[in-house]
């Protein structure tokens, strides 16, 4: 160990090159100098953090030249040591764990220079998620919207920066719409008013409707049934909506959207479909937690509870085990179709 201890830097890197200082007050609404990148300098190699933790010999990383170097100090901590937190701080900067948000490679850069000098980096680099999700464009630029790339499990930083760029500029940050695109929720009741009618009778307590709904935007609306489908506005098979409720208003473009359904496609087939943990409404909510950050009215939501929760709850529930776990369509779960496949003369008394 040297007896002056060993000199710690930051080298700060811009993955933008130059392009977010030159355009983010065109994109974002709100003027940001640098998509910064960072990388502890110390025992004359660089440590980062990118689809894991990694080092390079000084002056090679893939990242190109330091738009500066930040010192940050001494530190008399011995290189084995160093190594040795490493191994430990491991499993909680790999690729799995990475987000663009809160876990990205300058809270590494941070916590490793608390580590060896006790000193944090600059706030201007720690602070750069909070600038652009205050930005007028923020709800776009998400762990969720980056997620469904499989940006979280991505290589590095680059990766994410490379394909934010790509999207700001294809769609000049998602003003293809200056005021953004609509979202709303169209509630179905697939009981046509039945479940209002009996269901304190054959239940025990009574629920105003059994829900389904579809997410409306781009002039189309999108539901799980028998996987995610699609239909013009006021031609899907579920008749007329019994209410629209406002969701909110989304700058995601509608390419990106489309990707996003691809991404999640296979989580949502007739395979996955579970009346009561992964029907139509949690597909609804997912996808509008995705546009504009809110969840579907409780009600919806709690409907399995509700109906699970009833003296009849145990016979639902072995019924849709049999029946209804790989059905195609919710659309099938009408009066009719559960009159001819459940006699209620076999119903245990």
């Amino acid at each position: 160990m040297a007896e002056d201890g060993y000199k710690v830097s930051l080298n700060v890197y811009d993955l933008s090159q130059g392009l977010a200082r030159q355009l983010s007050t065109s994109f974002l609404g709100k003027a940001i100098e640098g998509i910064w990148h960072t990388g502890v300098v110390v025992y004359d190699k660089e440590y980062y953090f990118g689809g894991g933790i990694q080092h390079s010999l000084v002056g090679s990383t893939p990242y190109g030249t330091p738009i500066r170097t930040v010192d940050l100090g001494v530190t008399h901590v011995p290189k084995d040591v160093f190594e040795m937190y490493l191994q430990e701080i491991g499993p909680r900067y790999t690729a799995e764990t990475y987000s663009l948000l809160t876990h990205n490679c300058n809270n590494f850069s941070n916590e490793v220079a608390q580590f060896l000098v006790g000193a944090t980096i600059p706030d201007y680099i720690l602070n750069l998620p909070n600038e652009v999700m205050s930005s007028p464009m923020g709800a776009l630029i998400n762990d969720s919207c980056v997620r469904f790339l499989g940006i979280a499990t991505a290589v590095d930083d680059f990766v994410v920066t490379v394909w934010l760029f790509d999207k700001l500029e294809m769609a000049e940050v998602c003003n293809s719409s200056a005021d953004g695109y609509k979202v709303s929720l169209n509630v179905y009741d697939l009981s046509q008013g039945l479940a209002r009618q009996l269901s304190t009778s054959f239940l025990g307590k009574a629920i105003e409707g059994i829900w389904h709904t579809g997410v409306v935007v781009y002039d189309k609306e999108y539901y799980f049934g028998g996987g995610i489908q699609h239909s013009l506005v006021g031609s899907t098979p579920y008749g007329t909506p019994i209410r629209t409720v406002d969701l909110g208003v989304t700058h995601v473009p509608k390419d990106v959207f489309e990707m996003y359904l691809q991404e999640i496609g296979p989580r949502y087939t007739a395979e996955t479909y579970s009346l009561l943990t992964h029907n139509c409404n949690n597909f609804s909510n997912e996808v509008a937690q995705f546009l504009v950050g809110a969840t579907i009215p409780d009600y919806i939501l709690n409907l399995p509870n509700e109906v699970m929760s009833s003296p009849m709850g145990a016979l639902i529930s072995k019924f849709s085990s049999l029946y209804i776990k790989c059905h195609v369509d919710t659309s099938y779960f009408t009066p009719v179709f559960l009159d001819e496949r459940f006699s209620l003369s076999k119903i245990p008394r």
